[in-house]
């Protein structure tokens, strides 16, 4: 039964309720499977950047050594019921808090694509760095092309940290 009742009455009801809340029992399963759905996708990248060498970013995982546990590189439901259990949103993007560390419970959370860009080894600019900038810039003595050339980072990622928008 699918909660609307069989009386055509009351089923219409029913029905006008549903549109009016707009989360029907069929919307809410849609909406889980889709969350589901996601996170599953999550957990395939995640093992093929580590074992699949034609990987676009598997130099930077698999290539350096990086794992994922045996509990969940077989289980996608214990992988799962880790994520649910620890703040996973569909928004968010797995991280692993020691970056030479393998995915494994211990090592990794759910953060921000902005959180994560900035914990990126390649990242060259540090919260330290980025008030520098703001600060050598506000004497007027530096232009956007010298602090990026300073820096080690272009014109547009200085002028992105002048303004605010990185590393705020």
């Amino acid at each position: 039964m699918n909660g609307i009742s069989e009386n055509p009455k009351t089923r219409k009801h029913a029905q006008i309720a549903e549109a009016h809340i707009g989360t029907s029992q069929g919307e809410k399963r849609k909406k889980q499977k889709s969350r589901e759905a996601k996170l599953r996708d999550k957990w395939r990248s995640m093992k093929y950047r580590c074992y699949v060498k034609t990987a676009t970013g598997y130099k930077y995982y698999g290539g350096k050594g990086i794992k994922v546990c045996m509990e969940w590189r077989k289980s996608f439901p214990a992988f799962r019921e880790w994520a649910f259990k620890n703040g996973y949103r569909c928004n968010l993007q797995i991280d692993r808090i020691d970056g030479n560390g393998n995915y494994s419970p211990e090592n990794c959370r759910f953060v921000t694509h902005k959180t994560n860009m900035q914990n990126r080894t390649t990242t060259k600019l540090s919260f330290k760095l980025a008030k520098e900038i703001r600060s050598l810039y506000a004497t007027g003595k530096y232009t956007k092309t010298e602090l990026g050339k300073m820096f080690g980072v272009t014109r547009q990622s200085a002028t992105s940290v002048i303004k605010n928008e990185m590393w705020v």
